[in-house]
């Protein structure tokens, strides 16, 4: 989710394979650059985007890394139509990922959910196959972040 100007992770999964980008739960990461980050990015007002492009220089973490405003519209045009973010190795060399939004009730982007992985392992074809898995889990994780009447946390004595 989005958060200070950075992306937050709110929940993980952890691999069973010996390398692993090690995210923490609460951990922050760029919009610019990352899968999340850039569909997030990608879906706010206009006027959001131009602020967050005018606060200040966009890192570069990888020689893949786009810091050009222009440049980053015209991705973000794509994944919005596309309804999907690919990260090849633009914050972290080695890394690939794919992201695809988690949705409120009235249809507004307000997370994502990603799978990332060594680039040995993961490209761009094989971010394509995990799509459909990535979607349908964006259609459940929000009925199961609520408990009966409320977030979670935030549920009723029954």
């Amino acid at each position: 989710m989005f958060d200070n100007y950075e992306v937050v992770y709110i929940e993980k999964v952890e691999s069973k394979l010996p390398f692993r980008l090690e995210l923490m739960i609460g951990g922050h990461v760029p919009l610019h650059c990352t899968a999340i980050g850039k569909l997030l990015f990608a879906n706010f007002p206009s006027r959001k985007r131009q602020f967050l492009f005018s606060v200040g220089p966009l890192k570069r973490f990888t020689p893949n890394t786009i810091t050009d405003p222009q440049e980053l519209e015209s991705s973000f045009k794509k994944i919005r139509k596309q309804h999907y973010s690919l990260n090849d190795q633009e914050f972290a060399l080695g890394v690939v990922a794919v992201a695809v939004p988690i949705k409120d009730e009235k249809g507004q982007v307000v997370a994502g959910v990603s799978i990332q992985g060594a680039d040995s392992r993961l490209n761009a074809e094989s971010c394509l196959k995990v799509l459909p898995t990535l979607y349908r889990s964006a259609e459940i994780l929000p009925d199961m972040w609520k408990l009966d009447s409320g977030p979670v946390g935030g549920g009723t004595d029954s």
